[in-house]
């Protein structure tokens, strides 16, 4: 014979006991002095009111006990739903078929929605996704899982919530459409960009260092900050981009259009492809 139903039991029991002593017996006890100098009739008409009114109160506060519990169980088990759906989501990411990575991806994306707590979790996985996808060059401008992963996450890197320092290292991305994501300090370090669309970009104190970026349309990016060592980004386009502060170390600046760049605090003693004595436009005003 089990105990704990039969303890359970017994609790209930006497909770139920004890609650309608109270209903009964309380109200009598706070009664307003003068109720026992009463006529029986009267007497016993003040005690119902009175029981009536604790009763009521009484029924108010397990009414608010009941919704509490009811909130509570809502919230855990929603949030037993989102890790179940998220699990679902992994087994779909592994999976060989294309088809079912791609239904994986939207999946996620449905997730991230529909919990928001659940978007910087979401993006890092995307992020490893591309990582682990693209590291033998698997990756195509046309359809496909990878591309449904970057359009999913430039769709959550659009202006909303805060911004997550994604890493991104030795992805590989050609061609890819990251138009005014935001990208602030992200660990793009080797990551292949080369003809990427990165127009409007957030990418302040981004570590860029040895990307590719050849052909990449950088057009009003704000590469404040951002480390580009040894960064190619010959015949990238840079116009109106602002590249206060950034490191140029060894970075590949051949053919690169870099009309109206603000290019404040930059040392470009180092970077490769300037032209001899008329290497950079003259510097316009920073951002505030």
């Amino acid at each position: 014979m089990r105990v704990r139903p039969i303890l359970t039991a017994l609790g209930i029991a006497a909770a139920v006991v004890l609650l309608i002593l109270a209903v009964y017996r309380l109200p009598l006890v706070l009664a307003p002095e003068g109720l026992h100098e009463l006529a029986a009739k009267e007497r016993l008409d003040a005690a119902a009111a009175q029981r009536n009114q604790f009763a009521t109160l009484l029924g108010t506060l397990v009414a608010l006990a009941g919704l509490g519990y009811t909130a509570r169980k809502f919230l855990l088990d929603r949030a037993k739903q989102d890790v179940d759906r998220f699990s679902a989501v992994v087994g779909h990411l592994a999976a060989e078929d294309p088809v079912t990575r791609s239904g994986g991806v939207f999946a996620l994306q449905r997730l991230m929605e529909d919990a928001p707590r659940e978007r910087e979790r979401g993006l890092r996985l995307l992020a490893r996704l591309l990582q682990r996808r693209t590291a033998g060059g698997e990756f195509a401008s046309g359809p496909g899982d990878l591309v449904d992963a970057v359009t999913v996450l430039r769709s959550q890197l659009l202006g909303r919530g805060a911004p997550i320092e994604l890493d991104l290292t030795g992805a590989r991305l050609p061609g890819a459409d990251l138009r005014g994501v935001r990208l602030r300090g992200a660990r793009l370090a080797r990551t292949d960009l080369s003809a990427a669309d990165l127009r409007g970009a957030d990418l302040r104190e981004a570590d860029l260092s040895e990307a590719t970026l050849t052909g990449a349309d950088l057009r009003e990016a704000d590469l404040r900050g951002a480390i580009l060592r040894r960064t190619r980004l010959d015949t990238a386009r840079l116009s109106g981009a602002d590249l206060t502060g950034a490191d140029l170390t060894g970075t590949v600046l051949t053919g690169t259009d870099l009309t109206s760049a603000q290019l404040h605090g930059l040392d470009t003693t180092t970077a490769l492809g300037l032209p001899t004595g008329d290497a950079l436009p003259a510097p316009t005003a920073p951002n505030p």
